[in-house]
């Protein structure tokens, strides 16, 4: 009978595994730390009309930082980027005025000084909510949204410290997340935003979504990018120039001034629509909420002046 011989390779696949296990242990803290990385932001103060709030702004994106009222009672928006230095240790604001572009000539530009939080080494993770306004009881706002809209645009995954306490005493945070489909605003008693948060806004890519009534106007938000590390997430063909996928509404998806929100984004409002001034007890989610009220504010002068 013949042998066949046998080659002992135990010594090669050992030092194989060996030489691989570096190898691995790098890939496997990469993903690691690709998973924990924090969203690049800065806290910065939003400040409107009707009062200022604490917001989470992404790094290297256009964004309106603040509101005023002009002349016949116009809204003025200003935009500006945020910006890291090489050494990422001190955020800067570069304005470019009423450019929502900001693509032309910069007028000016200010260091962030001391802001409660900002990172400069992270992920490009943010959403992009327009707000916008129809007259109350018309019907004539569509699911997209399409009416007199101001976009507001949120660093996600950052847990912003509002500054105010609820009515049992407790610090209020509150944190913006987002996905492919629908955003969402929880506001926290914890400083890292863990636990059981209370639902304070939400809005989905595909519906117009009935918010609150001001004045004479209601409010309606719709989610129109969410990005994450830098790359488009989001469905956003539903209210393109050229759909390419099917509505599934064809009218608010509220009735205006009596009716909660009927749609089913992540984290649904809770709260019903209310004719109350807006107040500064809540932070990132209010700095949209405060800016399309300002518009509201302009168009009602307008009416009573």
């Amino acid at each position: 009978a013949s042998t066949v011989p046998v080659t002992d390779n135990s010594a090669v696949v050992q030092a194989d595994i060996q030489t691989s296990k570096p190898a691995a242990m790098l890939l496997l803290l990469a993903l690691f730390a690709a998973a924990n990385a924090q969203s690049n932001h800065v806290v910065y103060t939003y400040i409107t009309p009707v009062g200022a709030s604490q917001q989470a702004y992404p790094i290297g994106v256009c964004v309106n930082y603040e509101i005023t009222i002009g002349a016949n009672f116009t809204p003025v928006n200003a935009f500006g980027v945020f910006s890291c230095n090489t050494a990422g240790d001190q955020v800067t604001l570069t304005q470019y005025g009423t450019d929502d572009t900001c693509s032309g000539t910069s007028t000016g530009s200010e260091v962030v000084s001391s802001p409660a939080s900002f990172e400069c080494n992270g992920s490009d993770n943010y959403v992009v909510t327009d707000g916008c306004t129809a007259n109350t009881g018309t019907g004539s706002e569509t699911t997209c949204c399409d009416s007199t809209c101001l976009p507001a645009t949120q660093a996600t995954g950052v847990c912003v410290d509002l500054g105010t306490t609820d009515s049992d005493g407790n610090n209020q945070y509150q944190m913006v997340t987002c996905d492919a489909f629908s955003t969402s605003t929880m506001t926290y008693t914890t400083s890292d935003c863990s636990g059981t948060g209370t639902a304070f806004s939400s809005s989905a890519y595909n519906t117009c979504e009935f918010y609150v009534t001001q004045i004479i106007y209601d409010i309606y938000l719709r989610m129109h990018y969410c990005y994450e590390n830098g790359q488009e997430i989001s469905e956003d063909c539903y209210c393109s120039d050229t759909p390419t996928c099917s509505p599934t509404t064809a009218a608010p998806t509220a009735a205006p001034t009596t009716a909660a929100p009927t749609g089913s984004p992540t984290a649904p409002t809770t709260a019903a629509p209310t004719t109350a001034a807006p107040t500064d007890t809540v932070g990132s989610g209010a700095a949209h909420y405060h800016a399309v009220y300002a518009v509201v504010l302009s168009v009602a002068f307008m009416f009573i002046s």
